[in-house]
């Protein structure tokens, strides 16, 4: 259950990159950002998942 709200978290932050007003981003930006947090995401819970 835990695992289950820390993954839910991690996605809605992923869902708030660039959303922000306060720090106006461009697209390439935010687009590198969300990749590299989706990785982040995919390595940490799916690749540790398999072991």
């Amino acid at each position: 259950m835990e695992l289950d709200r820390k993954f839910w978290s991690t996605v809605e932050g992923y869902r708030a990159i660039g959303s922000s007003s306060l720090v106006p981003l461009d697209a390439a930006t935010i687009a590198q950002r969300r990749h590299d947090k989706a990785r982040a995401i995919y390595d940490q819970f799916f690749c540790g998942q398999r072991t």
